[in-house]
């Protein structure tokens, strides 16, 4: 078993908060463009489909009531392809703003999993035939406030890092095969830990516990990162501290 923490940091500089802020841009640029890659595709193929559609469409108006089921089947093909092209457009848009940066002290109610989600479609480009991403949050969380533009950096930056430690698979590579990142939180009285565990497939973890994005995100938060790597499979955490209650101005108190 491999352990590797990084425990009670000193409170982070002026500086370090810059850096952060630029480690962020960075990742967003890094970020912009595999989302310009899927949209790029996406609009593709709904193109192709919308063009293949109106073939279709008038063939079959042309062939009616006797239609052949090649017409048939390459209509709902097309149509198919079409649907999916729009989901991936619509899942896209959602998440984008999510790259923008909004250095706020704090802020909440997180809704931790569809945070947690945007992330992965964000990242998506990165472990795409690389990983499985699972997220696996058991029950709902209670209501917690923090520095989440902070969290999202570090959940961004070791989502890459995992996918950037395995190999990249060929594209008709079978799915299931691939190895699997869990993704998961822990909420206590005073704290949140963010874990993400691959699992099948041992993680460079000195890569990992030396990287300055992630190092810098836990000292910003007052947290701390732990890695431990065992039995072929890897555990990279960042705990930090939260609030439960809103603050008052967010209340609505004097």
């Amino acid at each position: 078993m491999t352990t590797f923490r990084d425990h009670e940091m000193s409170a982070a500089t002026k500086a370090e908060h810059a850096a952060l802020l630029r480690a962020a841009m960075q990742t967003g640029r890094t970020l912009v463009g595999g989302v310009t890659h899927d949209l790029n595709s996406a609009l593709q193929i709904l193109g192709d489909s919308l063009y293949a559609i109106k073939d279709d469409t008038q063939a079959l108006l042309r062939a009616a009531p006797s239609v052949s089921d090649e017409t048939t089947e390459s209509l709902s093909s097309s149509l198919a392809l079409a649907d999916d092209a729009f989901s991936r457009i619509t899942a896209i848009t959602r998440v984008v703003p999510g790259l923008v940066v909004t250095p706020n002290d704090e802020s909440g109610p997180i809704n931790v999993e569809a945070e947690l989600c945007a992330v992965v479609a964000l990242t998506r480009h990165h472990w795409k035939h690389r990983l499985n991403v699972l997220i696996d949050m058991p029950t709902p969380f209670a209501p917690f406030w923090c520095k989440w533009w902070i969290v999202r950096l570090a959940a961004m930056r070791m989502v890459m890092l995992a996918s950037e430690s395995q190999q990249r698979a060929p594209s008709k590579y079978n799915a299931d095969r691939l190895p699997t990142l869990r993704i998961t939180g822990v909420l206590d009285t005073d704290s949140f830990e963010l874990r993400m565990c691959l699992e099948q497939a041992p993680l460079d973890s000195t890569t990992m516990a030396a990287d300055s994005v992630l190092t810098l995100c836990a000292k910003c938060l007052n947290g701390s990162i732990e890695i431990v790597a065992a039995h072929g499979s890897s555990l990279t955490s960042i705990r930090y501290p939260v609030r439960l209650t809103s603050a008052p101005t967010e209340a609505g108190l004097p």
